[in-house]
């Protein structure tokens, strides 16, 4: 399996977990692969300790649309490993906000979410 390509956006400098977590927000925010305005548009309005990460927004978005595997598995992992309970809660609130940005719950985005709340060991 090749090298994660989210690691390549990582400097040393970086806090590596706010890469992930802008990673897996703008992927709610992309469902499909189609980015959603409204909810990218949330993202930048209300996560200003994401500021350096979501820079790279178009970076991360193009290995969203390319659907690699081994970055999603990574972010996810490292998501789980680092996050603390109520670090998990208010990032699975971020996650729903970010997937409901333009008023509506996508099937899609639902599912994501179960996803991540199992990921995190959160009930939705």
């Amino acid at each position: 399996m090749m090298e994660p390509r989210i690691k390549q956006l990582i400097d040393a400098e970086d806090q590596a977990l706010d890469v992930y977590k802008a990673f897996i927000l703008l992927w709610m925010a992309a469902p499909g692969g189609s980015l959603n305005r409204a909810a990218l548009t949330y993202l930048y309005q209300h996560h200003e300790q994401l500021p350096a990460a979501l820079d790279r927004a178009d970076k991360l978005l193009s290995i969203i649309a390319d659907d690699d595997l081994s970055s999603f598995l990574l972010a996810c992992r490292e998501l789980q490993h680092q996050l603390g309970a109520a670090e998990a809660v208010t990032f699975l609130h971020y996650a729903i906000a970010t997937a409901c940005a333009d008023g509506t719950l996508s099937l899609a985005a639902n599912h994501t979410l179960r996803f991540l709340a199992d990921l995190l060991n959160l009930e939705l």
